[in-house]
Formats: C-alpha cells, sequence, structure tokens
C-alpha cells in the first residue's frame, strides 16, 4: 500500500486500525445473526466476507476505497472470532475452559506479531 497509495503517517494509523473498526462492530452483528440462524452458516458467510473484501484490497487504487474494504474485511474478523471462541469452548470440559481459551486468545495475539515481523522482515 504504501508504494501505490503513498500514504502519511496519519493514513497508516487509519489503515492499521480499520480492521479493528470493523471487528469492533462485526462481533455485534454477526452474534446477532449467528443466534438467528445458526453459527455454522454464519461462520462460514463471515469468513467469506473477510477473504472477499480482504482480496479486493489488493486491487483497489485509491486509499479510501482500501480503508472502506478493510473495515469490510475486519466485519468479517469481527462476526468469526466470537464464533470460534464458542466452538472452542463447546468442547472443553468445564475445568479446563479457563486456561485453554486463555491460550486460545494468547495464539491469536502471537499470530499477529509473527504477521507483523514478517511484514517488517520482507519489506524492509
Amino acid at each position: 500500500a504504501e508504494c501505490d497509495l503513498t500514504p502519511t503517517n496519519t493514513d497508516k494509523g487509519w489503515i492499521n486500525s480499520s480492521v479493528f473498526i470493523g471487528m469492533m462492530f462485526g462481533g455485534w452483528i454477526w452474534g446477532s445473526i449467528a443466534d438467528k440462524y445458526g453459527r455454522r452458516p454464519t461462520l462460514m458467510i463471515a469468513m467469506l466476507v473477510n477473504a472477499v473484501f480482504g482480496g479486493l484490497g489488493a486491487i483497489v487504487s485509491s486509499f479510501h476505497q482500501f480503508l472502506a474494504l478493510r473495515i469490510v474485511s475486519g466485519l468479517g474478523v469481527g462476526g468469526s472470532m466470537p464464533i470460534v471462541f464458542s466452538y472452542y469452548c463447546e468442547f472443553l470440559p468445564p475445568s479446563r475452559r479457563g486456561p485453554m481459551m486463555s491460550l486460545l486468545a494468547a495464539f491469536w495475539m502471537l499470530g499477529s506479531v509473527v504477521v507483523a515481523v514478517l511484514a517488517w522482515t520482507i519489506l524492509g
């Protein structure tokens, strides 16, 4: 994005924050849909939204289009995360739920750090 869109430091902050803005609303929206229509179909659609709009973000040529697609992609991420956590929790015995849910969350954060380090290494 930096080569094609020439973002300012403020623009870079918006790019980084945009997925989290989408996630904030995605959990709320998809959670209600999952309650009404079931978790499995909702998870599939949320993951499709994430994939399609994330992929479209790779081919747009303007900053505002890219930002909008990142927000919509974040809606998909925000929908899939709570559903996956709920599924995972269902298969754990009650005595192990707390530690295992903490471990799942830790690995999600670790994955985010690994992605950032890889991007820094590749682009730097």
